[in-house]
């Protein structure tokens, strides 16, 4: 398990004999650390985003207690949400941007997209990869097509508060 705080720390976990564990305290973020998720193809890689802009990839065969990598200029705003896909790391900021990463290297991204309202919650189709679901804070909620560049295709606007919390439902 890893959880990020208001600290600016990630904290990995570990449940052993019906109990958490820490097994590792990772500082990285001057500010909130707002989001992590751990690498789909190598569990001992995970990132971190946070409301300094930052985003860091720490590697838990290391001795060092920090990130291992990082990129402070990309992001306009916080990173709030991120998820490992199959090819790559997608993540969110409030800079109304979702942006691709290339797992080998995060100095830049492969390409970034604009789906306004400030991004929140990223959560990609399970079984169709390619959709991507966001919950882009004051404009409403989209579902994207990453094969299309970044195309909304389908959208829900009417609510009347911020749009946080998104989810799909596996069949």
């Amino acid at each position: 398990l890893a959880v990020s705080d208001s600290l600016g720390a990630v904290t990995v976990l570990a449940l052993a004999r019906g109990t958490l564990e820490v097994v590792a305290t990772l500082p990285g973020h001057s500010f909130e650390a707002w989001t992590v998720c751990f690498s789909r193809h190598e569990p001992s890689t995970l990132y971190s985003g946070g409301d300094d802009c930052k985003l860091n990839c720490y590697d838990l065969r290391t001795s060092e207690q920090g990130a291992v990598r990082a990129n402070k200029s990309s992001h306009g705003m916080g990173v709030t949400s991120m998820v490992s896909t199959d090819s790559s790391l997608l993540t969110g900021s409030y800079d109304e941007q979702v942006r691709e990463w290339d797992l080998r290297n995060i100095k830049s991204e492969q390409r970034g997209f604009g789906v306004g309202g400030g991004v929140w919650r990223l959560k990609p189709r399970p079984g169709e990869p390619g959709k991507l679901l966001v919950a882009a804070m004051h404009d409403g909620f989209k579902v994207v097509d990453l094969g299309d560049g970044g195309r909304v295709v389908q959208e829900y606007r009417e609510h009347e508060s911020l749009a946080y919390g998104a989810d799909w439902v596996t069949e």
